[in-house]
């Protein structure tokens, strides 16, 4: 049996309200792959990535889910982030979700 190593280890984090979710932090880094938006036609709210074990600090992106849900926005280069990754979602409302895909 063929393994491959990097999508044995790639994970994910379903989020669907307005909250701060350290997806890594300490000493744990991680590679972020993908953001998938989700929701409704009046889906709202905003995703702010940052390189961080805390929502501070180096900003990654800031995402309007009203302009981006039913999109994935790919990190290509498998984004590193090296001091963590903490994504922030405000104001989540009317089914507004998001699935972080990193390792």
């Amino acid at each position: 049996m063929l393994t491959n190593t990097l999508y044995d280890t790639v994970r994910h984090e379903y989020i669907d309200s307005s909250t701060t979710t350290v997806v890594t932090g300490g000493s744990r880094t991680a590679k972020l792959f993908r953001i998938v938006v989700n929701g409704g036609s009046s889906a709202a709210g905003t995703i702010t990535v940052y390189n961080n074990a805390s929502a501070g600090g180096l900003v990654v992106a800031i995402i309007d889910v009203a302009t981006a849900r039913g999109n994935s926005l790919e990190f290509g280069f498998a984004f590193p982030n090296i001091n963590g990754l903490t994504i922030l979602t405000e104001s989540f409302a009317n089914g507004a979700n998001c699935t972080i895909v990193y390792q």
